[in-house]
């Protein structure tokens, strides 16, 4: 495809305009501030994969730690050699004592 500039008045004027222009910080790059902003970029990216790894690994040792009702039944079974019965309406001391613990 041939196109020809300096058929379209306004295209040439405006290549000429970048070219020719006096402000040189229009046609330079930044570098140093586009490094810094990199930099910057890179290190926001890393913190919140590490926050997000941080954020897994609290959630997993959670998990672990953590018993639910019928976890809580059959260690108090095992340690005392009785059954535990548990009201329905004392259904969440389980997540009240894990959260004191």
């Amino acid at each position: 495809m041939n196109i020809n500039v300096k058929s379209n008045y306004d295209t040439a004027e405006a290549i000429n305009i970048r070219l020719f222009s006096d402000k040189l910080k229009n046609r330079e790059v930044d570098t140093a501030n586009a490094d810094i902003e990199s930099k910057a970029n890179i290190k926001s990216i890393a913190d919140e994969t590490l926050r997000v790894e941080k954020d897994k690994i609290q959630e997993k040792i959670h998990q672990a730690v953590t018993m639910d009702v019928s976890e809580v039944k059959d260690f108090l079974f095992m340690l005392i050699g009785a059954e535990v019965k548990v009201k329905p309406d004392n259904d969440n001391s389980g997540t009240l004592i894990n959260r004191l613990a």
